[in-house]
């Protein structure tokens, strides 16, 4: 009998995944289409203007609420953790404001920096994204707590379809403007349907008078995990802000379609799997529950994934280039070549790296994360005599580097996994 409970669990997991591999696969395929259509309308040099904006934007969005998001998941009761939603929302506001204070007064310093020049005014619509992008994820973390992975994917499908109609409306502004106008009112089509899908939770019953409770109860997310996240994705997007200020912005759009072609897969995966995933891990560590199934199955899976698509898209992107592209995206194949070997490591570690953050980990993280941002530092202060060479190196740097944090994980999910089966990982983590 126990048996067969747990095979229908089983079943009803991959079940799940299955569903969801389907409605992620359904938004990053609308996502692909509309690419194929607004390349051939846009500029390179359009769309290397938007991925500056997209870095930054990624890079600030990240640590806009503190990270004390990321609470939602691990608090006990479903009552504190609307708490911390609320809570969350509101750093994020704060910190939205403060960032239009400085853009108003150090605009040409900040344009100059990140290579805006032609369009400074685009920056002043960088906050609204941050406060946008951010509800969203902060509403998405509550539909993950509550196993609400189908609706956060249908979300995600909207956000796409109204991202890329607003997009291509917004066409004849012939500006990087019409790209990121679109992206503000696709995060606003996300954050209506989250509260749409979560209609029936009581969101607005909160106490602000109880948030300095949680502000001091969740204070490692603050204190360790947020420099260390800003430090992170500053790293993802290095390559971004280094072309950005050591080559042109027509480089730099023809970088972003390589970069979007390869992120295609594993943002498919990622999106899947790290919802369930890391609900299942919160799951495992509150009721004690050996991990060593859960890995070794993800592991497997996301290895032969990750190679299977990856070996596809390094065959055949010439063919899809010539034939959805026209001639000013020639170059990117070259880019696709170089980048797809550190994207199969990344795909495989990051998803795996919440982990740490469930378990408390934080200055495992805080460690890998400060040792690749020097060695980012130093790669930014090098010139390099072209793209390629750039990206052949840092490429290079980047599978040591994941390889190194996979190791970390591991010897942390070793640890945990051993006190989990002796049953005395409340002691281990107090």
């Amino acid at each position: 009998m126990i048996l067969l409970l747990n095979k229908l669990k089983s079943f009803r997991i991959n079940k799940t995944i299955f569903y969801l591999f389907i409605v992620i696969g359904a938004s990053q395929t609308i996502a692909m289409l509309f690419q194929l259509v607004l390349r051939n309308f846009y500029t390179p040099t359009d769309f290397g203007y938007f991925s500056t904006y997209s870095a930054l934007s990624g890079m600030l969005v990240s640590i806009s609420s503190g990270r004390i998001e990321q609470a939602i998941l691990i608090e006990k009761h479903e009552r504190n953790a609307i708490e911390v939603l609320w809570l969350s929302i509101f750093i994020s506001i704060l910190f939205s404001i403060v960032l239009f204070l400085l853009f108003l007064f150090f605009k040409n310093i900040i344009c100059s920096i990140f290579g805006i020049v032609d369009h400074k005014s685009i920056i002043f619509l960088l906050p609204l994204t941050i406060i946008l992008f951010s509800c969203c994820e902060i509403l998405n973390n509550l539909l993950i707590r509550r196993e609400k992975f189908i609706s956060s994917g249908i979300n995600k499908i909207i956000r796409r379809i109204t991202e890329g109609i607003t997009q291509l409306s917004f066409y004849p502004l012939k500006s990087p403007f019409g790209l990121v106008l679109g992206e503000i009112l696709g995060q606003v089509s996300n954050i209506f349907s989250s509260f749409y899908q979560l209609r029936k939770v009581n969101l607005f019953k909160f106490n602000p008078l109880r948030w300095k409770y949680f502000l001091k109860k969740h204070s490692d997310f603050i204190f360790h995990n947020t420099p260390s996240t800003f430090i992170n994705n500053l790293c993802a997007y290095y390559q971004v802000f280094y072309i950005t200020s050591h080559f042109s912005k027509q480089e730099l759009g023809i970088y972003d379609l390589s970069r979007f072609i390869v992120l295609f897969p594993i943002s498919l995966l990622i999106l899947t799997i790290q919802p369930i995933l890391l609900q299942k891990i919160s799951y495992s560590i509150r009721e004690n529950i050996p991990l060593k199934t859960l890995f070794t199955k993800y592991i497997i899976f996301s290895f032969f994934f990750s190679l299977i698509f990856l070996l596809g898209i390094y065959i055949f992107d010439d063919f899809i280039l010539l034939k959805f592209f026209n001639k000013s995206w020639e170059g990117a194949s070259k880019f696709i070549e170089i980048i797809i070997f550190s994207a199969l490591i990344k795909l495989i570690v990051s998803p795996l790296s919440n982990y740490l953050i469930v378990i408390k980990h934080l200055k495992i993280i805080a460690f890998w994360q400060y040792s690749y941002f020097a060695l980012c530092c130093i790669l930014f202060a090098i010139s390099f005599s072209s793209i390629i060479v750039f990206l052949k190196i840092s490429v290079l740097l980047d599978i040591i580097f994941y390889s190194f944090y996979l190791f970390l994980i591991f010897r942390s999910y070793r640890q945990t996994n051993n006190l989990i089966e002796k049953k005395s990982y409340e002691h281990f983590i107090n």
